[in-house]
């Protein structure tokens, strides 16, 4: 804030100091009086761009957590580590698990069956319904990205 004040204190002096050198021309004096008006507005207008983009600022939570046994057909509540001001956008997957060079699969394994049954904007619930062990890790990774209630 003392710098913003600082920069106007400089300009309107700096505006003032080319008025009074200028002050026998009253065509001059009409030209500085809009050059100050056209920075004053320019400034206002990048101050303004600058405290919008500040205020929406949009963060990434990452996070893992571990299925409990038996894989399928289970329930996990999971929470965010900071709460999101509104519901954020989710992305689930789960990590494949690296079956070696000479390990031959008939296909490659579809990824596991979930549902997001619930989201709200302290976590989420998920349902997972089918899980290929051996494949997959049982671990479910997920990413949220939204604005983060201060």
């Amino acid at each position: 804030m003392l710098q913003k004040i600082l920069a106007i204190c400089t300009i309107v002096s700096a505006v003032s100091g080319i008025y009074t050198i200028l002050a026998d021309n009253p065509e001059w004096q009409r030209y500085s009086l809009f050059g100050f008006a056209s920075l004053f507005f320019i400034f206002w207008l990048i101050d303004r761009k600058r405290k919008l983009n500040i205020t929406g600022k949009v963060s990434t939570l990452r996070g893992t957590q571990p299925l409990p046994y038996p894989y399928r057909m289970i329930k996990v509540k999971i929470f965010y580590p900071k709460p999101f001001e509104f519901t954020p956008n989710l992305n689930i997957h789960f990590r494949k698990i690296n079956l070696g060079r000479y390990f031959n699969i008939d296909g490659e394994p579809s990824e596991p069956e979930y549902k997001i049954t619930e989201q709200r904007f302290d976590g989420f619930n998920i349902e997972v319904l089918s899980f290929i062990k051996g494949a997959y890790k049982p671990l479910i990774e997920w990413q949220a990205k939204g604005i983060i209630k201060e």
